[in-house]
Parts: C-alpha cells; sequence; structure tokens
C-alpha cells in the first residue's frame, strides 16, 4: 500500500463532513451492519462500488487513546472486512474522506490527517 501527505491548504479548519452511518446503507449495493475496529466511535465518509458486489468505504474511527485514524473497509456482497490503512504517526487525527475503486481490488483514497497543533496534512493511500 503506498502513502502520501503533505501540507492541507484549504479553508477547512472544523475537521466536520457528511458521515454515512456505519451501519447504513452505503450505495444501492452494499448495506451491512457492524462497529467500527475498536467498537468506539466511527464513520464512514466515502464509498466506491465498481461493481454489485464490491464496494470499498472509507472513513475514521476513534482508537483507546483518543486518537482518530483512518478506516477502510471492503463489501463482498455479503459481509465487511476491516482492510489495513496506515495511519501517519504523530497526528491527533487521520480520515479518508474520499475512494475510488476501478475494480473490487484497486483503489485510491484521499483525506488528510492533523497534528494536536491544528497543523493540516493531505493524505492519499492506494493499492495499485
Amino acid at each position: 500500500m503506498r502513502v502520501a501527505h503533505g501540507l492541507h491548504r484549504g479553508g477547512r479548519t472544523d475537521h466536520q463532513h457528511d458521515d454515512l452511518d456505519l451501519s447504513g446503507r452505503m450505495e444501492r449495493h452494499c448495506v451491512g451492519a457492524h462497529t467500527s475496529p475498536s467498537g468506539l466511535a466511527g464513520a464512514f465518509s466515502a464509498v466506491s462500488c465498481p461493481t454489485t458486489g464490491a464496494c470499498t468505504a472509507t472513513g475514521i474511527y476513534q482508537v483507546v487513546n483518543g486518537t482518530f485514524v483512518t478506516l477502510a473497509e471492503k463489501w463482498n456482497g455479503a459481509t465487511w472486512t476491516i482492510e489495513s490503512t496506515p495511519s501517519p504517526s504523530n497526528r491527533k487525527l487521520a480520515d479518508l474522506t474520499g475512494v475510488s475503486c476501478v475494480s473490487a481490488s484497486t483503489c485510491e483514497a484521499v483525506g488528510f490527517s492533523a497534528t494536536s497543533l491544528g497543523h493540516d496534512y493531505t493524505l492519499a493511500v492506494g493499492n495499485a
């Protein structure tokens, strides 16, 4: 998996976005109920379904120490599987806010990470 990050220079300072509920309908083909990997707060921000039985959803979840890290899960038409995603070290928050898949096995996700001092950085992750 490739990872890139750099300074995020957009006007976004509140780190809020429209979330897709973890237990809700992702797209016409992707429905499932489950919890975040840590069992704490989590939300999907984006979903891409290149076929009826293949979706990837990305977002964020909270770990025990209060840090928010990246989240990606794959839907195979019947169940969700948590995917391993890197989160930059020394960040208070890392969120994958967009995803695009050209096939069931080839996706690129983008988002941002932030330090506890409020410095934002862009984040890109891919498995191609």
